[in-house]
């Protein structure tokens, strides 16, 4: 939460406007989508019987006086209206969200790089400039990854209790077997993987310093790298880092899938064990088809929205140390100090310059210069 509310700091007073534009548009997607869950059940009952059911989403098709082959065509047709609308909205939210992403990420590395380019020329000396590098590529882009995560987290958690605040007024018992499974697999793969993920993500900077730095000597510098005869050295220390990046960039992708496979294993468990249960409550055939109509619905948006909340945590964890490192830099833009000279003061002198006594030192180190004379 203390990430959270430093990187909300970093936003200008635009962005955070956009930022809660966003919000809205996350919050009316919710809507079209508990909407396009709820309305399945008057559908189904609909194609199954001919007639409308006595759900609270019934009421959308409680209009004219249509019957037969009409209601159905009138039904469909609502339904894929609803769907349409949903869709619609999702890629707008999708277009404004990936807008408001890439104009962060320019802004952020233009005050960055504006930053460094007017620090003093100690600033460049106390610090490798293969870590500034880094810093205006790689971990503004894992910023920009957080952010994103963090979007997707709090959308895909809204749409998660929509979806779910329908199905429990459909069928409390299957809901509850359905919200269980899934987080007792969600919490299971969290412990883990929760560990790894955050020592990965803190090894990611280091290794990625390393290897900005030895690719930079070896192009920047590549005549003072063959008159040194350190041409294999630079190439041994490019690919030991560049293998333990790619190792885990391996090891978190592969993290990252195992939602996935975990969950549509589980789907299939889960609709078999209702599929018992509703049998065993001695239930109606056509109510059977339509609760698992519902849940099937629900689940093909549940069961994504569940591995990608998931996803996007692992992401969150894996880039906060990176976030750490961008919130340090900020830190010290805001806090340093220039020191300018408005006025020049003219030097009055007849015949000649004397200097008596001259020290010179780079960063309090050893004296350089010692009393020079002139």
């Amino acid at each position: 939460m203390f990430l959270v509310k430093k990187s909300w700091l970093l936003l200008n007073r635009k962005q955070k406007k956009y930022m809660i534009f966003i919000f809205a548009l996350i919050f009316f997607a919710m809507i079209l989508e508990s909407l396009s869950v709820g309305i399945v059940l008057p559908l189904i009952s609909i194609l199954l019987n001919g007639d409308i059911d006595n759900s609270f989403f019934s009421h959308i098709f409680n209009f004219g006086n249509f019957s037969g082959n009409k209601l159905i065509y009138a039904g469909l047709l609502i339904t894929l209206l609803i769907f349409i609308l949903k869709n619609l909205a999702l890629a707008f939210n999708l277009w404004q969200s990936t807008k408001f992403l890439r104009n962060l990420e320019f802004e952020l590395t233009k005050r960055l790089f504006k930053y460094y380019l007017t620090s003093d020329y100690i600033f460049f000396l106390q610090n490798n400039s293969g870590h500034l590098y880094r810093n205006l590529t790689t971990i503004i882009s894992s910023f920009i990854s957080y952010f994103k995560a963090q979007m997707i987290f709090l959308s895909e958690a809204i749409v998660f209790l929509g979806i779910a605040g329908i199905l429990f007024h459909v069928d409390f018992l299957g809901t509850t077997i359905i919200l269980f499974s899934v987080g007792v697999i969600s919490f299971v793969i969290y412990i883990l993987t929760i560990g790894k993920i955050s020592f990965f993500g803190k090894e990611r900077n280091i290794v990625g310093g390393e290897l900005n730095k030895h690719l930079l000597q070896g192009m920047a510098s590549a005549k003072d790298v063959k008159i040194l005869d350190r041409e294999e050295d630079l190439i041994y220390q490019v690919d030991k880092n560049l293998s333990k990046m790619t190792k885990l960039n391996q090891v978190i992708q592969f993290i990252g899938g195992l939602p996935k496979f975990s969950f549509e294993v589980l789907i299939v468990f889960i609709f078999s064990a209702l599929i018992f249960i509703m049998i065993e409550s001695k239930r109606d055939m056509v109510e059977i088809i339509q609760y698992l109509a519902i849940f099937a619905v629900a689940s093909y948006r549940i069961i994504p929205g569940a591995s990608r909340i998931l996803t996007s945590f692992h992401t969150i964890k894996y880039m906060e140390p990176s976030v750490r490192l961008l919130l340090n830099e900020f830190n010290l833009k805001n806090t340093k100090k220039y020191k300018k000279e408005n006025t020049i003061n003219s030097l009055q002198f007849d015949n000649e310059i004397n200097l008596k006594n001259l020290f010179f030192h780079i960063l309090k180190e050893k004296i350089s210069l010692y009393q020079i004379y002139q």
